[in-house]
């Protein structure tokens, strides 16, 4: 996920720790944090849609407690082979 943030919106330190407490982990580079999953690795079509589901979940999630936060995010899924 990557994050962008207003001059006029929570501070980068507030948003780092609210998607920290919600298991994110930081990262260098393309994308500003990571999830790792349980399931990363779903082994048939339906594992691969119920963790679809699950992401969507998190989405929102992330989304209701960063709201009134002013940032844009952008949220990137790499499907492991």
């Amino acid at each position: 996920m990557s994050v962008n943030f207003s001059s006029e919106g929570a501070k980068a330190s507030e948003v780092d720790r609210i998607l920290k407490n919600m298991g994110f982990l930081t990262t260098l580079g393309e994308n500003d944090y990571v999830y790792k999953w349980e399931e990363e690795n779903a082994a048939t079509e339906e594992d691969y849609r119920k963790l679809e589901d699950k992401v969507i979940k998190l989405i929102d999630d992330v989304q209701k407690r960063l709201k009134g936060k002013q940032v844009i995010l952008r949220f990137r899924t790499i499907r492991s082979l």
